[in-house]
């Protein structure tokens, strides 16, 4: 009995062994590296339209001097908000070492065709937003919680 057991084993462990749940992914990272982070506010944003295309300029707040590669990353949608508002974060590389903690004004860049614009822009960062009206006439009215400000010279969407 006791060898139809060991065999049985034998058998059984590898088998066992090929069902083990695979190891664990670790959590997506935003695009750029590991370091990056929210930046601390999002305080305004102006812009202008030449070409087809609007340049606009994100005025935001960092927790330090030296922040770099300041991005708006949009979120990705499996299908549009009903609103129309589209959703970003603002993230950054703060600098390494020790570094002065006083509040820094940063201002981050971003630029689309206008025939790709959303109706606006909702920017996210660790304690505020700010909804950019691009081609929407008014703001929503669940926009609530976050400052809002217009694009001027874009067309408005019906």
């Amino acid at each position: 009995m006791r060898g139809h057991a060991l065999s049985f084993a034998c058998l059984i462990l590898p088998l066992l062994a090929a069902c083990q749940a695979p190891p664990q992914q670790p959590a997506p990272q935003p695009a750029s590296g590991p370091d990056r982070q929210v930046l601390t506010d999002v305080t305004w944003a102006s812009g202008s339209v030449g070409g087809g295309v609007l340049t606009m300029l994100v005025q935001a707040t960092a927790a330090t001097p030296g922040w770099e590669e300041l991005t708006l990353e949009p979120v990705v949608y499996v299908q549009a908000p009903p609103d129309g508002i589209y959703d970003a974060t603002l993230y950054g590389t703060p600098p390494e070492g020790m570094v002065a903690q006083v509040l820094t004004p940063v201002e981050v860049p971003w630029s689309r065709p206008v025939a790709e614009l959303p109706k606006a822009l909702r920017i996210h960062a660790q304690q505020g937003c700010l909804v950019v009206l691009l081609t929407m006439p008014e703001p929503a009215p669940d926009v609530r919680d976050c400052r809002v400000v217009r694009i001027q010279g874009l067309p408005t969407a019906p």
